[in-house]
């Protein structure tokens, strides 16, 4: 073999290489499940059921109507079983000892796997950056949309623009 087809040869090898490394990387890194609006990746001891996927895409479909807003899919969510998100929780939600956190910039939800936690946090991802300043607003609304025993006799329809007189 001359030494061009040697060097050939290697470089193709190498090529292969990267491209079946890089190829890996991006399947460590691809979400575990995928919705109309999800992208979830879990730290889970167990796997979620088409059951749970559904029940997700039925409360984000409810909070766009009584939001009045669109959710911009996908939102990216990493849910994380009560252990390691402990071990977790400064790294990606800051020096706050929280159950969640929706990072506004990369359009993301950090938590604790629980159907209200993450109901909380997907409120928080439909609410305009207009209202986030308004603290008790913006946590007000998120807790009496994503919890069942707040507000006896259902949750309320908020009515846009969310300006306050």
């Amino acid at each position: 073999m001359s030494e061009t087809s040697a060097l050939e040869s290697a470089q193709t090898r190498a090529g292969r290489c990267s491209f079946a490394l890089l190829a890996a990387a991006l399947l460590a890194c691809a979400p575990d499940y995928e919705t109309e609006h999800l992208r979830i990746t879990t730290h889970l001891d167990f796997p979620l059921c088409e059951g749970n996927l559904d029940s997700y895409e039925r409360m984000i479909d409810d909070f766009e109507v009584r939001i009045g807003t669109e959710l911009r899919a996908p939102l990216d969510v990493e849910l994380w079983n009560d252990r390691d998100w402990r071990a977790e929780t400064r790294r990606l939600c800051g020096p706050r000892d929280v159950i969640a956190c929706y990072n506004t910039v990369t359009h993301r939800v950090n938590g604790a796997f629980g159907q209200e936690i993450l109901g909380h946090e997907i409120v928080h991802a439909l609410m305009p950056t207009a209202v986030h300043s308004d603290l008790l607003f913006y946590e007000g609304t998120a807790v009496a949309l994503s919890s069942s025993t707040v507000l006896a006799g259902g949750r309320p329809v908020l009515t846009p623009p969310f300006r306050r007189g």
